[in-house]
């Protein structure tokens, strides 16, 4: 009887671990697909959907300086920043519970005040699960000179 229990318990496990990394990879696709939809939010944009990715305490370093989430929101909506085209390579999703990492890399024309900025970047941001949801609490972007 012992020896069915631990079997048991052994299965149970296996099974937990097989659900936790089934979860993080439905995570880790979301994630990657809220990239997608922050890129797209920018182009058309979209203050609700970028609001809504954004946590109110995101903040962001970019070559042209750090911002907050009501300056990104501000300059998206007067035009100040213009997404012509992005590329994206290749993303990795790191997750620790209700925190996750995606790095990235994309080449983009970019426009930021009038002037461009386009170039090949390489970029972080950090995510959090507050009230089931993912957020963007931190970003940090780096133009990559070309070799």
């Amino acid at each position: 009887m012992r020896r069915v229990l631990v079997m048991a318990l052994v299965c149970l496990l296996f099974a937990c671990a097989g659900w936790r990394v089934a979860a993080q990879t439905d995570d880790g696709q979301m994630l990657q697909h809220m990239e997608h939809e922050w890129t797209d939010a920018y182009q058309h944009r979209d203050r609700a959907a970028l609001a809504r990715i954004l946590a109110d305490d995101w903040r962001g370093q970019y070559p042209w300086g750090a911002r907050t989430k009501t300056q990104s929101l501000d300059e998206m909506m007067k035009g100040g920043d213009v997404i012509q085209s992005i590329t994206f390579g290749p993303m990795q999703v790191r997750l620790y519970g209700d925190t996750a990492v995606v790095m990235g890399s994309d080449d983009e024309s970019t426009v930021v005040n009038g002037k461009s900025v386009s170039g090949h970047y390489t970029w972080t941001d950090v995510w959090v699960l507050r009230d089931g949801r993912w957020q963007a609490v931190a970003s940090q972007m780096t133009i990559v000179a070309k070799a």
